[in-house]
């Protein structure tokens, strides 16, 4: 019995490290290390190439699209960044952050050609789709959270 026990304590053990070191390595190829700051060749961090969006898949976007796409970008990741410095309450912000989101993929919208329109529509909708249940999730942890910070029911 304590040889099967030690066996399987082994084994699991060795799942927990492997399984930890691919998650560690799947992060490691999405996001490859960008140093940014004085003295690197990008010294302003907010001009790091950041990875393609999702919303772009299957898009080849020409230069000039290419240009608008990023200053849409800058201008609602600043307005995002003011909404996220504010202290709001969990659904004040999913909401300010959902109107954000909507009106920046509306202004990236307005920058695609008429060919271009059915995948970025596409490609929107599942992204759509993906926030809401990252959105979904988030509301159920909070309750969670809240359930287990108020303590067992008292009879």
């Amino acid at each position: 019995m304590r040889h099967t026990t030690l066996i399987l304590t082994v084994v699991a053990s060795a799942l927990t490290i492997a399984a930890t070191t691919a998650r560690a390595q799947a992060a490691a190829a999405m996001a490859p290390v960008v140093e940014c700051g004085p003295g690197t060749a990008y010294p302003n961090c907010e001009d790091v190439p950041r990875p393609r969006s999702r919303l772009f898949e299957g898009i080849e976007l020409t230069g000039t699209q290419q240009d608008s796409i990023d200053a849409i970008t800058r201008r609602y990741r600043a307005l995002q960044g003011r909404v996220n410095a504010q202290s709001l309450p969990v659904d004040a912000h999913n909401a300010q952050v959902l109107a954000l989101r909507a009106r920046d993929i509306a202004e990236k919208r307005k920058v695609m050609t008429p060919a271009q329109l059915p995948r970025f529509d596409k490609n929107a909708a599942a992204l759509e789709k993906r926030n809401s249940e990252i959105m979904e999730e988030g509301r159920r942890r909070a309750a969670e959270r809240q359930k287990r910070a108020a303590g067992p029911v008292k009879p």
